[in-house]
Order: structure tokens, then sequence, then C-alpha cells
């Protein structure tokens, strides 16, 4: 039950980035899915391996971090809107390696 709240408080902690940047919408929802999507990959580890897998360079820290950089931004008044397109990007990027790493991981352990 807890990594379901971990996924549930993700989805909803980031659902208002698509308010604040229209601009990359459809890269804004590519990082959310891509988040749940790379907790569920944590959690293959711990049903395969019994070893809940935290690896890679987005993990849930990460976009924590991520998003309290994103909050003392919005109360600096500095705005990344004309870059976000590219920070999603890079962000998603980041989400596909550490999905990836974390279920060749799970996967080495298991063997």
């Amino acid at each position: 039950m807890n990594e379901v709240g971990d996924i549930v408080s993700d989805v909803l902690i980031f659902f208002p980035l698509l308010k604040f940047h229209p601009e990359s919408l459809y890269l804004v929802i590519c990082f959310i899915i891509l988040s749940v999507i790379n907790e569920f990959c944590g959690l293959i580890g711990k049903v395969v391996a019994n070893d809940r897998r935290y690896d890679g360079p987005m993990g849930k820290s990460d976009r924590a971090l991520l998003l309290g950089v994103y909050g003392i931004l919005s109360l600096l008044q500095i705005s990344i809107t004309t870059i976000s397109v590219y920070i999603f990007a890079v962000l998603c990027l980041l989400l596909v390696l550490s999905s990836i790493t974390r279920l060749r991981k799970a996967l080495v352990v298991h063997e």
C-alpha cells in the first residue's frame, strides 16, 4: 500500500505542471506516465528478487528535488516556460534510463 500511495502522490503532485506548462503538455504527460512506470520498474525487483530497486538517474527523491527547485524558481518569479520543452524532454529521457537500469538490475539479481 505504501508504494501505491507513492505513485498516486507523484501523479497528484506533478499534475499541476500541466496547467503551468501548456507549451510542454505532451512532454509533461509523458513525464507523469514515465514516473509511474519508473516506480513500477522498481517494484518488479521486489516481486522477482524481493529487493526493491531505487537505481537510476531519476528516482523519487530526484523528482522531489526537481519539484522543490521548480517551486523556488516560481517563488523568485523566474520563468522556465521558454526552455520547459527541453527540460521535460531530458527528464523523460532520464526516466527511461532509470527504468531500464532498474529492470536490468532486478533481473541480474534474480539470475
